[in-house]
């Protein structure tokens, strides 16, 4: 019986996957041809190519590049193909990349339910608007995605090497898996010799753009880069200069500053001075961060057959959208590995309170809301409101309750 089970709910998973490919097809059909993120990527290879300042002005249509040297060497490698080829092939990679996302949530989530299928399915609905938005901007997100899920299956399996090497590929391409560093330092043995392994390849990526770039040429595109991704200047504080942001500073600039966001209509509520502005953002951040530092030092019981690992591993990645500047609606995809664990959560406690939290909360954040059904109007409306913001930091505080519930519980059963 539970062979066929397991071979049920294999079908299912398999039948899926075909169901979304089909999906993700259809999405790029769709696209007309406008520009997307994927044009500021190639333009900055472009530039590259002509010894330029990839990170200063002229900015491809007003749209900053923010990401590595070594990506922008990867874009500037791409030119002779033009870049309707390298969109399709993005596409290609970016598909796969979202299928074994979906393989791995299913192997360290949902594993051995024969219901898997039908989770996978009711989360790729929940977060049909950020899966839509990474491929019509062709974004870079799922790539980081699969970067630090990948790392996390490698350091389970004891492939060290591996792990430390995919997740320096993601820093060196943009920095947002690092927030990860700490606590796999924390959580697997030999912290020092894989902080010194990450360290050199960290530097070696760094630096290997030198063998074509020239070392000055390099130094000069570090510097720029690093001043642009900085999280706490100024800049990234009181975020107005683009409109359509997402994190929590961009949040808290919309309701707490008189100074208009580019292009957004005008809803603050409070008229905070700059200096309040930046402790209050700041301060949000790190008690954000805090939760998921309290989890790595509490959180120590696996259950339901999630490790306990992975459970803080999601508290840490879901940190990524809400507090890293210039975080648009794509970043959210990172939410994904937290939205499987707390389902899997839910359904095997079947705690009205916590399920009548968690739909709410995702009503809020309108995450499932997209264009091509409820209209551009509504979609703006939700996006100038930042409530997806708003409902995925509700998420993430019911998310570290429910674990620090799920902990208590374990701990009262022995």
């Amino acid at each position: 019986m539970l062979k066929r089970l397991n071979f049920s709910a294999s079908k299912s998973y398999y039948f899926l996957l075909i169901v979304l490919g089909f999906w993700l097809l259809s999405i790029k059909q769709r696209q007309h041809g406008g520009i997307d993120d994927l044009d500021v990527f190639f333009n900055a290879g472009k530039r590259l190519l002509q010894q330029e300042d990839i990170y200063g002005p002229p900015h491809f249509y007003n749209l900053k590049y923010f990401y590595s040297v070594l990506f922008a060497s990867l874009m500037a490698s791409a030119q002779g193909l033009g870049i309707a080829v390298v969109k399709w092939l993005w596409f290609i990679i970016n598909a796969g990349l979202l299928m074994r996302v979906l393989l791995i949530l299913k192997q360290e989530v949902f594993k051995n339910d024969s219901k898997q299928a039908w989770y996978l399915l009711l989360l790729s609905v929940m977060m049909v608007k950020v899966i839509m938005a990474n491929f019509t901007y062709n974004q870079i997100t799922i790539w980081m995605l699969w970067l630090m899920l990948e790392a996390y299956r490698c350091f389970q399996n004891q492939k060290f090497l591996l792990g430390i090497l995919l997740l320096c590929i993601g820093i060196n391409i943009k920095l947002l898996p690092m927030v990860m560093v700490p606590y796999l330092l924390w959580a697997y043995p030999q912290p020092l010799k894989h902080l010194g392994i990450g360290s050199v390849a960290l530097v070696i990526l760094f630096l290997l753009p030198v063998l074509w770039l020239g070392y000055d040429y390099n130094t000069l595109l570090f510097k720029a880069w690093w001043h642009t991704l900085n999280p706490v200047s100024d800049v990234h504080s009181i975020q107005t200069y683009e409109y359509g942001l997402m994190d929590v500073s961009a949040c808290i600039t919309k309701y707490c500053s008189a100074e208009l966001v580019y292009l957004e209509p005008d809803l603050h509520v409070l008229d905070l001075p700059k200096s309040v502005l930046f402790l209050l953002v700041n301060g949000v951040r790190v008690a954000l961060l805090a939760m998921a530092v309290h989890l790595a030092w509490r959180h120590k019981t696996s259950a339901l057959g999630v490790t306990y690992q992975l459970a803080v591993f999601a508290a840490f990645m879901a940190l990524i959208p809400l507090c890293f500047p210039h975080q648009r609606e794509y970043s959210y995809l990172l939410l994904m590995p937290m939205l499987a664990i707390q389902l899997k959560q839910l359904f095997a406690w079947q705690q009205k309170g916590f399920i009548a939290c968690f739909i709410a909360f995702v009503l809020l954040s309108a995450v499932w809301l997209w264009k091509d059904s409820f209209g551009e109007t509504a979609l703006n409306w939700v996006n100038y409101h930042r409530l997806l913001t708003i409902g995925s930091v509700g998420l993430y505080v019911l998310n570290y309750i429910m674990l620090r519930s799920w902990t208590k519980s374990l701990k009262e059963a022995v």
